[in-house]
């Protein structure tokens, strides 16, 4: 009588012990972080499951991406304004393989903008407060499309 107790004792035990063990995995949701196309809607999720809004930068191409503040939705075409002009055009010259390959750091700026166009320039960081340009660009506001003071034109929105 004792074993049988004592065993249906450690039985219990392990029992228990799974019982509690999938219980945990129940409640503990498993989220992949990354793009949903929900209809012909896409949205981004982080880690936790919650969806994004503004700027991001995939994980899955190290691309920039647009998300409404208000709807979440991935916005194709947003308005150029300076930070949108930036992550384009950082894009952009990642998918062309430009300035891949420099041996300092480099950065995109708008160096000023009129009614219809943005003026950007590439430059590498010689040290601090120090660079040199690389190149300098004109990107039109109204379509994106960009022109290269030295080599190709392209668009921001392809």
């Amino acid at each position: 009588m004792r074993k049988r107790k004592a065993c249906m004792g450690r039985i219990g035990i392990r029992l228990a012990c799974a019982l509690a063990l999938a219980a945990g995995l129940a409640v503990t949701p498993a989220y992949a972080a990354g793009w949903s196309q929900e209809g012909d809607v896409w949205y981004y999720y982080d880690e936790y499951g919650e969806q994004k809004s503004g700027w991001v930068q995939a994980a899955e191409d190290g691309l920039w991406y647009y998300l409404d503040s208000e709807t979440k939705r991935w916005v194709r075409r947003p308005a150029l304004d300076t930070e949108a002009a930036v992550r384009l055009m950082e894009n952009a010259v990642k998918k062309l393989g430009y300035y891949q390959n420099e041996e300092q750091p480099v950065e995109i700026r708008e160096d000023w903008r009129d009614e219809r166009t943005v003026y950007m320039s590439v430059r590498m960081v010689t040290g601090p407060n120090s660079d040199t340009r690389l190149n300098d660009y004109e990107v039109n506001r109204r379509t994106g499309a960009v022109k290269a003071a030295v080599g190709e034109s392209f668009n921001l929105y392809d």
